[in-house]
C-alpha cells in the first residue's frame, strides 16, 4: 500500500465533525460553487505542500475556505471548468513560486483516445511516486467508465494506491467520503479520459531534469566518439544475433521489424474484447535498389529506426479489424549518426494484422 503519510493534514472541522478534505460547497459564490472542484482540489494540494514545507496548518472549515479563495485565481474554471490538466498543474507552479515554496507540480495527461494514451504501467508509477514522496495526487475525472466515482467532468485527491486481488486501486476523496476505484479498468473504460498532477520538491525534480540533460550530452556525444557509437543506438547485429531479447515481428522487401521483448505489453481488457498491445520496435530499412554490391558488402541496412508502437483489434461480428499508431523516436545511419527517417518506414495499416498476432505471443501483461 502506499498513500500520503498525514491525511490528517487536509482533514478538517467542518460543522463540529471530521471532513476528509475540502468541498467545493463551500466557496461563498454560486459559479465557484459549481465549477470549483479544480480550484478545491488544488487547494488541498497547496495546503499539503505548505504544511509539509512551511509548517503552516489548516484544521478549519474557515482555514480550508481561506486557502480555496487564495487559490481560486491561480486555477480560475474557463467556461466549462478546469477540464485541462495542466491548467491546474499550471496555477499550483505560479502559486508556488510566488509564496516562494520549494515544490512543482508535474501532470500526466490520459486523452480520449485509447491509443494515444499512456499505459496503466505509465500511469500506476506516475500516481505511485507522487504519493510515496508524501503528496496528494490531483485526479480529473471526464468519464467515470463505469467505476465507482461519484461525478463526471470532476477534480477529486487520490490519497492511496493498493494492491487488491490481483487490482490496482485508488481511494480518492470527495464531500468528506471515500471511493475507492481500480485504475486499470478506469484507463480502459473512460470515454473522455482525464489525468493526474502529482508535486514534488523542486530540487529534486530539477536534479532529475540535470541528469537528463546530462546524459543526454553524454549520448550526444557518444554519437561522434569513436567506438562509443553503441551507447547511442542498438546496433543491427545486436537485433539479429540477441534473439532472446529482439523478435522480428515483421519482414518484406523493403524493411524488417524488431520488437523489444522487455517493453511488450497488454492493456487490460474486458472479457470478450481484444486487448491493445504496446512496445518498442526498432525497425531496419533496406537500401533501394537491393542490389548484388549491397549484399555482398552487407550493406542491405541503410538505417534504423526506433518507435513506440501501439497495435489493437476490433471484433465486427465475424470481422476483426487491426488498427496502429506508431510514434518515430529516433532514426540511426549504421555508424550511429541521426539520419531523417525515410517516409517508408511508417508502418502501414496492411502490416497491422501480422504486427498484431506476433507481439501478442511476445506479451507480457502489464501490472
Amino acid at each position: 500500500m502506499t498513500e500520503i503519510c498525514h491525511p490528517e493534514w487536509i482533514t478538517v472541522t467542518a460543522d463540529g465533525s471530521a471532513h476528509k478534505g475540502y468541498d467545493q460547497d463551500w466557496y461563498p459564490e454560486k459559479r465557484q460553487q459549481l465549477s470549483g472542484c479544480g480550484p478545491t482540489v488544488g487547494s488541498m494540494m497547496a495546503a499539503y505542500t505548505r504544511r509539509k514545507l512551511k509548517d503552516k496548518e489548516i484544521t478549519t472549515k474557515d482555514g480550508a475556505v481561506e486557502q480555496m479563495l487564495e487559490i481560486w485565481p491561480y486555477a480560475t474554471p474557463h467556461l466549462h471548468g478546469l477540464y485541462k490538466t495542466r491548467w491546474l498543474m499550471e496555477g499550483l507552479n505560479h502559486y508556488f513560486s510566488d509564496k516562494n515554496l520549494s515544490a512543482e507540480a508535474e501532470m500526466i495527461s490520459i486523452p480520449p483516445v485509447r491509443m494515444l494514451a499512456p499505459s496503466f504501467v505509465k500511469v500506476k508509477k506516475f500516481i505511485q511516486e507522487g504519493l510515496a514522496g508524501d503528496w496528494p495526487v490531483g485526479f480529473l475525472n471526464l468519464h467515470s467508465g463505469g467505476e465507482p466515482i461519484p461525478y463526471h467532468w470532476h477534480w477529486m485527491i487520490l490519497v492511496r494506491m493498493e494492491e487488491a486481488g490481483g487490482r490496482t486501486i485508488c481511494t480518492l476523496w470527495d464531500e468528506g467520503k471515500e471511493y475507492p476505484f481500480d485504475l486499470e479498468k478506469w484507463l480502459h473504460a473512460t470515454r473522455f479520459g482525464g489525468g493526474f498532477v502529482r508535486v514534488g520538491k523542486k530540487v529534486s525534480i530539477e536534479r532529475g531534469k540535470a541528469m537528463k540533460k546530462i546524459i543526454s550530452f553524454l549520448l550526444a556525444g557518444a554519437v561522434l566518439l569513436p567506438g562509443a557509437a553503441s551507447a547511442a543506438f542498438v546496433k543491427s547485429d545486436k537485433l539479429f544475433n540477441d534473439y532472446d531479447r529482439y523478435a522480428v515481428v515483421y519482414m518484406d522487401g523493403t524493411k524488417r521489424i524488431y520488437a523489444d521483448t522487455e517493453t511488450v505489453e497488454q492493456d487490460y481488457a474486458p472479457a470478450g474484447t481484444l486487448p491493445v498491445i504496446r512496445g518498442k520496435v526498432y525497425t531496419e530499412v533496406y537500401a533501394e535498389p537491393l542490389d548484388y554490391p549491397a549484399l555482398g558488402n552487407g550493406r542491405i541496412v541503410k538505417a534504423i529506426v526506433e518507435s513506440e508502437l501501439a497495435v489493437g483489434a476490433d471484433q465486427l461480428g465475424s470481422e476483426i479489424r487491426y488498427r496502429l499508431l506508431d510514434q518515430n523516436v529516433a532514426s540511426y545511419d549504421l555508424n550511429g549518426n541521426p539520419v531523417p527517417a525515410a517516409s517508408d518506414v511508417k508502418d502501414t495499416q496492411e502490416n497491422a494484422q501480422e504486427l498484431y498476432l506476433n507481439m501478442y505471443r511476445l506479451v507480457k501483461k502489464s501490472g
